[in-house]
């Protein structure tokens, strides 16, 4: 019994049915000519990318305020013990000085300044993720006030002239470094 399509109601094999599909439709070739297949190359739509927990975890870890100032503390200091060993290379040693007194007076030298960065290092990788975190948006305005903030910080332990000139200095020095980047 055929239905309005020209199909039987009922097929007793496969065999049958693909025989009726066929005449319907035309030959196997045709049929597959209708039949359009997606480009294999790039997906129609976006494929999302699931991250596992591990994966969220350490964006997180690496994203935090907290892991931004240890990193910028430890380059800080190296980079200030490198510095300071340098600039100690300038100073005029006399035949009377030991070999171990100059190496000491480096060491000291290279340590302090070393340190002295690290701290610098560390108060504006917290500010500027800070500012960031507070401003919600990450733009060249963000280090400007980092190195204002960090450099007042310095310069309000000697008294509030030098916050301001530590402030502003610091801030300059920064939007120079920042406006570099367009170049």
């Amino acid at each position: 019994m055929k239905n309005s399509e020209g199909f039987e109601g009922t097929h007793t094999s496969l065999a049958e049915f693909l025989q009726e599909f066929f005449k319907f439709y035309g030959s196997p070739s045709s049929v597959f000519k209708m039949i359009e297949l997606p480009s294999l190359a790039r997906p129609p739509y976006p494929i999302p990318c699931l991250k596992s927990q591990d994966v969220i975890l350490a964006e997180k870890f690496r994203d935090s305020c907290v892991t931004k100032g240890i990193i910028s503390y430890i380059a800080g200091f190296g980079l200030g013990a490198l510095f300071g060993l340098l600039m100690d290379g300038s100073q005029v040693v006399d035949e009377k000085t030991s070999f171990k007194k100059i190496f000491k007076d480096s060491l000291y030298k290279s340590l302090s300044t070393g340190r002295n960065f690290a701290a610098f290092g560390f108060a504006f990788a917290i500010s500027e993720c800070c500012i960031e975190s507070y401003r919600g948006s990450t733009d060249k305005l963000n280090p400007i006030l980092a190195g204002c903030a960090t450099g007042g910080a310095v310069g309000f332990r000697v008294n509030a002239k030098a916050g301001a000139f530590g402030c502003a200095s610091v801030a300059a020095f920064t939007s120079l470094f920042e406006a570099s980047y367009l170049i």
